[in-house]
């Protein structure tokens, strides 16, 4: 399941290969930044082949939907690529939405796992993450 960086010298076919990509011409390149935060090509890789391992032990596999409530941050980007790491599809849902709202999509995409940013979620979107 991890990231093949051999293989990353050809051309990405979908976006899960970008993080290979970077880490194959620099892994140490800084390619993240959130506040004092930094994460490197390499570190990004290992985000998303931990990430991923978790979305698959909870169900998540190919075609599946997992939604993503949250504001723009390093989390969100890391689950955004290992949710294509496993051939499944992202809902961005933006954390500032109201509950209803986020109820609401969520009702109709009806995904596999809905995942909740800890740190962007809106009070309301983060109740109901249990």
């Amino acid at each position: 399941m991890d990231i093949d960086r051999r293989s990353a010298h050809r051309i990405a076919h979908t976006y899960s290969d970008i993080p290979a990509r970077l880490a194959t011409r620099d892994p140490q390149h800084v390619v993240l930044i959130e506040d004092k935060r930094r994460l490197n090509a390499t570190e990004l890789i290992e985000a998303i082949n931990n990430t991923a391992r978790q979305l698959a032990q909870a169900g998540v596999q190919g075609g599946d939907r997992v939604m993503i409530v949250s504001e723009n941050c390093v989390a969100q980007v890391v689950l955004m690529f290992a949710v294509a790491k496993l051939d499944a599809w992202c809902l961005l849902t933006n954390a500032r939405l109201s509950a209803s709202e986020v109820d609401a999509i969520r009702a109709h995409a009806k995904p596999r796992v809905v995942a909740f940013t800890a740190a962007d979620a809106s009070k309301n979107a983060a109740s109901r993450a249990g």
